[in-house]
């Protein structure tokens, strides 16, 4: 009985990780698509909205890189992601199938006008 409800914890933890993760991806991505915006700019926007939730380091890819050169209406994809062992709170206790967690956002560049 222990081990099931450390399981649901940690499962648990995990969907809210996942959720942060999607929501960093959308803040990052809004920031992305205004036509100031660098790539530097949105990795550390969303590194910033992780924070509260883990101390590890967030794998984050903005494509295209190049932002400034991006025309406007073209999409912008911004991914962050994580592997689950690195915000997992049992460690090895409890082997759960998810190995890495992932949030993506697809928005549309603004115009420069």
């Amino acid at each position: 009985m222990i081990f099931v409800t450390f399981g649901l914890i940690e499962l648990g933890r995990l969907v809210m990780i996942n959720n942060a993760l999607t929501h960093a991806s959308r803040e990052g991505a809004r920031l992305a698509v205004t036509p100031w915006a660098t790539q530097q700019d949105v990795i550390d926007r969303v590194k910033s909205e992780l924070t509260p939730y883990f101390s590890a380091e967030p794998t984050v890819t903005v494509i295209p890189a190049d932002l400034q050169a991006s025309a406007p209406g073209s999409q912008v994809t911004v991914r962050a992601a994580i592997g689950a062992s690195q915000v997992s709170w049992v460690g090895g206790a409890v082997q759960l199938p998810i190995t890495n967690l992932t949030g993506q956002t697809i928005m549309r560049r603004e115009s420069t006008n």
